[in-house]
């Protein structure tokens, strides 16, 4: 038995899984050259080519090889083309019901398929052609979606010939490369693909750059070498020439406004994700960060968001009526948040409210109400424990500081009750 040996090009191209299955327990052998290129320009992948001839041993045992069941496994990660001269044994198979010949060896392609496609792969690729011209069988490698040989698996020398090629062996040099360029997308993962990148470009189209951007990302991440990729990674660049233009104003205001020139940074990250230009922004705002002035500049700014944020639930406190909390949590703000600009704004914000005819009597409404309220509750329980003269006392204070009003009646009752 020969040596093994795998001739790998210097360039080595993503794989991807192979077309829709006609026979789903075998290998997916595509019916030509054009698809399996169409395919692998579309998904990033590697061809593998399986080239025998009919009725000799070693290339009958190579077929029976692509049946075992480590091939068939690793094959799903591949465009596959099964390329033979001669015409061999057909079978009949169902494929939607309808009854039709296809080739024993691929049964997912005609005879005819496979002795065009060794015909058009022999028009690109001649390795195995030894000094007399003879072509020797079988062979076995990969080529990218540029027609380009990447590899061969062979089991002996062009000059030598070459024996079978166990199918383990072979699943092995294909996993590999899986295991080196990534999990190729499978069918489905294509489709979602293509929905994002429409949904990218209508994004674009509308000026969302911002939701593009992230699109465009998603599909190249998916995979760096697709066509879909390549057609977002160029719609990508296009929407990094505008980032670029607002990166060079957020670094212009870095000494004479560093607060600013990181607010804009921040901006330039967040609306252009995926873009070499937001990876700048984030180099640029990370040494920024570690200047003390700026240092300093961010403690000063967490303090104004903190502030910020507690006006903005003192004014839901304005919105539902509750005026004094509100002016209580807004003068708090104003104290501890001292030299800020959300302090000032706390203390214009007081200001105002205080100001305010209409507030001032709901102020004053809910006050009486409170302070009512409480000291009838009191009456109330120092009369329910035989203490008639501190529940007088409570009643009289509602009487004596709003009289003539709901609370004071019913305080008045009260002490006739005591009567």
């Amino acid at each position: 038995m020969k040596s093994l040996t795998l001739a790998v090009a210097v360039t080595i191209f993503l794989v991807v899984l192979a077309p829709a299955a006609l026979a789903q327990d075998g290998v997916q052998w595509v019916p030509s050259v054009k698809e399996a290129l169409k395919q692998a320009k579309e998904r990033g992948a590697l061809i593998f080519v399986g080239m025998t001839l009919a009725d000799e041993a070693s290339n009958d045992a190579q077929i029976e090889a692509y049946k075992d069941p480590a091939f068939v496994k690793a094959s799903k990660n591949f465009v596959c083309i099964f390329a033979n001269p001669t015409i061999r044994a057909t079978v009949t198979v169902e494929i939607d019901g309808k009854k039709v010949k296809r080739c024993a060896a691929a049964p997912t392609i005609t005879c005819e398929q496979s002795q065009i496609c060794y015909r058009e792969i022999r028009q690109n690729h001649t390795r195995n052609t030894d000094s007399t011209n003879a072509v020797r069988m079988p062979y076995n490698m990969f080529i990218d979606g540029k027609n380009e040989f990447i590899a061969e698996v062979v089991n002996g020398t062009v000059e030598g010939g070459f024996d079978v090629v166990p199918g383990p062996a072979l699943a092995a040099v294909m996993n590999e490369l899986v295991a080196k360029l990534g999990k190729p997308l499978t069918t489905a993962q294509y489709e979602k693909l293509k929905k994002i990148l429409a949904d990218a470009d209508a994004a674009k189209k509308k000026g969302d750059l911002k939701k593009a951007s992230k699109l465009y990302g998603e599909v190249i991440e998916a995979n760096k070498l697709s066509a879909l990729a390549d057609q977002a990674q160029k719609n990508l660049d296009e929407i990094d020439s505008v980032a670029k233009g607002e990166l060079e104003e957020a670094l212009a205001k870095v000494d004479e406004d560093p607060l600013a020139a990181m607010i804009a940074l921040e901006a330039v990250i967040e609306n252009y994700a995926g873009t070499e230009t937001a990876r700048e922004a984030r180099k640029k705002l990370s040494e920024l960060k570690k200047r003390k002035d700026v240092k300093k500049l961010l403690g000063k700014l967490k303090k104004e968001k903190e502030a910020t944020a507690k006006i903005a639930d003192a004014e839901e406190l304005v919105e539902a009526g509750e005026y004094t909390r509100a002016i209580a949590a807004l003068k708090s703000i104003a104290r501890k948040y001292r030299g800020t600009k959300a302090a000032e704004t706390a203390t214009a914000r007081v200001a105002e409210l205080e100001g305010d005819p209409e507030i001032a009597k709901k102020i004053e409404a809910a006050e009486a109400e409170k302070f009512s309220e409480r000291c009838l509750r009191m009456g109330r329980n120092y009369a329910t424990n035989g203490m008639t003269d501190k529940a007088k006392a409570e009643f009289r204070k509602v009487i004596d500081k709003y009289p003539g009003t709901p609370w004071a009646e019913e305080a008045k009752k009260e002490i006739e009750k005591l009567k």
